[in-house]
């Protein structure tokens, strides 16, 4: 399934996980409408591709700036240069590959001071048929990297394999200081049988 960022927070939202405030924008207009309606006095505007790394990756085109996909703007112009610079823009991210994505959409959202940053990915192994998650509080990317948190491991080995266990991250301080990424992998009719 791909879906962009603005649409998966917005499947968040529908089941009442927070998020932060955000609106698509198809348009500069449309981007800089998007920013009024939030109450500032800052705004994320971010590349929406099917990609990952979008901070970090670089357009082709010169008049897209040297700036990656996600900017912060501390003004309305920020927001209406940084719009009319990457929409229609070529993206090369670490999993687009030299070809890049073209940028369409934008997603202008509110800023936030940010104080941990956590990172979690559900998987499916089809050919296990066990559905895997993926912790870390460490990004692949230098920028998310910089808080250097470090502390007990947020999971332990089951006893048989190398994977961990659910129940391991029930400690939320050990799954906020997780120094390393960590798998867990368990049947998908555990994983059910658990909500």
């Amino acid at each position: 399934m791909n879906i962009h960022e603005y649409q998966a927070k917005d499947l968040y939202r529908q089941y009442g996980i927070a998020t932060a405030i955000g609106y698509p924008a198809f348009t500069v207009d449309e981007a800089v409408e998007a920013a009024r309606k939030l109450p500032g006095p800052v705004w994320v505007v971010k590349s929406q591709i099917h990609a990952g790394g979008r901070g970090k990756g670089k357009f082709k085109e010169a008049s897209a700036g040297t700036a990656g996909g996600v900017r912060l703007a501390k003004s309305m112009e920020e927001v209406k240069t940084f719009a009319e610079q990457m929409l229609n823009a070529t993206l090369v991210t670490i999993q687009t590959g030299e070809a890049g994505r073209v940028v369409k959409r934008l997603y202008v959202e509110d800023g936030s001071q940010i104080d941990r940053e956590l990172y979690l990915s559900a998987l499916v192994d089809r050919a296990t048929s066990r559905i895997s998650f993926i912790v870390s509080t460490t990004s692949l990317y230098p920028r998310a990297n910089r808080a250097g948190l470090s502390g007990s491991p947020c999971c332990t080995p089951s006893a048989e394999s190398t994977q961990c266990t659910l129940q391991s991250l029930e400690n939320t301080d050990n799954f906020g200081y997780c120094p390393a990424s960590c798998v867990i992998g368990y049947r998908a009719s555990k994983y059910r049988s658990m909500s």
